[in-house]
């Protein structure tokens, strides 16, 4: 008899395998799966973006999001500079460089998407949007920036 797998496990087996699709795509650029996602979030929201907003976007510890853009930032991909804003707030800017490299990670990040859906139906699509929205809800990690991420997955 098979044994099933708990969810827990097939959900990290699951995020395993789509960082490692990621990752065989971005790591030809100089980056990671996820350099790639902070840097196209930094993108999309230059210069009005700072590191607490990445931290509440994809839900990392504060040294997980320093490591990240310090890593960006030697790469030539982001810049820290005093927000046009708040002076006193450190934001960051995209360089031309990441600039560059935006449409390439936009459409492998679709790919992945695509690649990971394929074979459902629209119907089952939505059905686990609303499975994993529920999970995080039940585990207390609802994300915070469901409006930023919706409008990041319509451009």
């Amino acid at each position: 008899m098979e044994q099933k797998l708990p969810i827990g496990a097939l959900l990290k087996i699951t995020v395993n395998g789509i960082e490692q699709s990621m990752n065989a795509r971005v790591t030809a650029l100089g980056l990671t799966a996820a350099q790639s996602h902070v840097m196209h979030y930094i993108c999309r929201h230059s210069g009005q973006v700072h590191q607490r907003d990445v931290e509440q976007a994809f839900e990392l510890s504060h040294a997980t999001v320093s490591g990240l853009i310090d890593r960006l930032e030697s790469k030539g991909f982001i810049r820290r500079a005093r927000g046009e804003a708040d002076g006193r707030c450190i934001a960051l800017y995209a360089t031309e460089k990441a600039l560059e490299y935006e449409e390439r990670i936009h459409g492998y990040i679709l790919e992945n998407e695509a690649q990971m859906l394929m074979g459902l139906s629209p119907e089952e699509e939505e059905a686990l949007r609303r499975a994993l929205q529920k999970i995080l809800s039940n585990l207390g990690m609802e994300p915070c920036c469901k409006k930023k991420h919706s409008e990041e997955e319509n451009t």
